[in-house]
This record gives structure tokens, sequence and C-alpha cells, in this order.
């Protein structure tokens, strides 16, 4: 028993995050906006480029907490089960032009669209690249607010352009129109290995994964599936769909089925077992478990049917 103890130990700790983000306990920025790479030293598998917000005045201060960054993690779809986020750092404002150029303004028009998206499309993870912003380069992006993110073309996802409505400092408005490569997902079914056509799916059939967030008719819960049959070939990986499935059967062969036959005062019941399985509607052959004569029934309900064929 002594000898299990280191063991057992052992299989208690917790495996160690991918990735893991120490913010410094100070820093200077000298842009508009605060990098993550700006406060953090990041160890292990890359992320992807996150914003904190924008940076004090000269001779300003602001606190960015671990709390902060993984929401503005979550937001940009990086699962946090995988990352270890600690400290707190002091940002304080530099001497440099506090005006973000238009590569930097792209992050964050690029962040508007994702959020957007998520609110369009409810339980996705959506992030943003900005391709293209036709903004003017001499704009003073330091005091330009985005108002509103809207679809041009009607989608949200793959690659897409969007109006961007922003506000230039106290005054002017304009609408300027991006190009973005913008990808959702969301939870949901997929196949855990390649089934066929006419195959009754069961629960080791599947698992939950990610799927397209613009994928119609995807299946959020496994119990949706079990139990039916597919009426198309699925390939390991791929997302289960409505139209994947018909009505799994009701009466399985070897099941006994109550048999109803006649109408009215005449009508009896009687058990017989079933030679095929059925769905509803279906005519099956069943065998009466006495004389073992065949004979046919319509399935309808579980375990149920009536004679289209007599039987003695």
């Amino acid at each position: 028993m002594k000898a299990l103890v280191p063991l057992l130990l052992t299989l208690a700790i917790p495996a160690a995050a991918a990735t893991t983000v120490e913010l410094r306990p100070e820093a200077r920025v000298p842009s508009g906006y605060v990098a993550l790479a700006d406060v953090a030293e990041v160890r292990g598998e890359g992320l992807p480029a996150v914003w904190l917000g924008r940076a004090p005045a000269k001779g300003e201060e602001r606190v960015v907490t671990a709390e902060e960054v993984r929401l503005e993690l979550r937001k940009a779809g990086v699962a946090l089960r995988a990352v270890t986020v600690s400290g707190a750092c002091v940002v304080r404002g530099a001497d440099a032009d506090p005006r973000p150029g238009l590569e930097g303004f792209r992050e964050t028009v690029g962040r508007a669209i994702a959020e957007a998206a998520r609110k369009a499309l409810p339980g996705a993870t959506v992030t943003a690249r900005v391709l293209e912003l036709d903004a003017p380069e001499a704009t003073d992006f330091g005091s330009v607010e985005i108002a509103a993110v809207k679809p041009l073309d009607g989608w949200w996802l793959g690659e897409a352009r969007f109006r961007v409505y922003v506000n230039v400092g106290e005054a002017a408005s304009a609408v300027w129109v991006a190009r973005a490569s913008v990808r959702g997902t969301r939870r949901g079914v997929v196949a855990r290995r390649t089934m066929r056509a006419g195959h009754r799916v069961v629960s080791t059939d599947l698992a939950t994964g990610d799927v397209p967030a613009g994928c119609e008719g995807a299946l959020a819960e496994e119990v949706a599936a079990v139990g039916r049959v597919l009426a198309a070939d699925v390939e390991e990986g791929r997302p289960v769909l409505a139209g994947d499935l018909r009505p799994g059967p009701i009466v399985l062969r070897g099941e006994e089925v109550v048999v109803t036959s006649g109408a009215g005062r005449a009508t009896a019941r009687r058990t017989a077992t079933a030679m095929e399985e059925g769905r509803e509607g279906d005519v099956i052959r069943v065998k009466n478990p006495d004389s073992k004569r065949e004979f046919r029934v319509r399935v309808t309900g579980p375990g149920a049917g009536e004679a289209v064929e007599e039987g003695r």
C-alpha cells in the first residue's frame, strides 16, 4: 500500500497548462492601445493578438488584472483551460505619440466585428482578422470610437465586408468599410467514427466538438441523434446534421409486440414476437409464439401493432 502513495500523489497533480501568461509588475506603453505583449511574458503555445483597452495618457496610470486578460482571451476564442494567467500590471502613459496607427486600429476593428458577430450568432466563439480597412491613414485613431458594425453583404462568417460606423473626435462621424476573415464555431455533435447510411446511431458513435457556427441543421445535443437511423454516410469528425437522420425503429427484432385485431367490441389483443424491426407505420412480420405461424402487423407505437394479415 505504501508503494502506491507516491503514485496516487502524482496522479492527483493536475497537468501543467500549455501556455502561461505572467503580467509584469509595471509597463510603459507608447501606443494608444495596450496589447497583451506590452504588459506580459507569454510562454508556451502562441496566442492571438489581444488588446486590453486604451493606454493611459501621459502622467496617468491604470492596472491590468489577470481577470481582465482572461476575459479578453475568452472573447478571442482561446480555450482558458489550456492557459494560466497570473499577476497584475500597472500601465503608465509614455511620452511617445499616443495615436495608434492604422495597423493597430485594424486589430480594434477586428475585435468589434467579432463582438458583433457573437451577438448575431448566440453561443458561438468568433474571431475576426481585418484584411483591409478604407480609413484614411492620416486619421488620429486615438480619437476614433467605433459606434457600430454591420455586415455589408448580409453574412457574418468567412471572408466578408462590414460597414464600420465611427465617431472621429467630438463632432465628426464616418462610415468605413472593412474586409475581414471571420471564423465562428460552436459546440455541437460530431461523428466519432465514419458511419454508413442505414446505421442505427448509438451514443458511442458520437462526440461533442467544435462545428462551424453557420452550419445549418447541426445538432447541439447527442440525444437528438441516438436511436435514429442515418439517411446518408457521415465521415469521422464531421458535424451530424438533422438532415442526415431519419426516425429509428420503435420495434426491434425479437421484441414482444402487443397485436390488436378486429374492431369495436370484437377487438382482440395478443402477444407476438417481432421477426424484424420497424418504425411507426411500417408493416413487419411477427410470429405467434404458440402456433409458430407468421403474420404481418402495422407498427402503431413502441411494442405495439395492429394485424393486417391474420395468423393462427
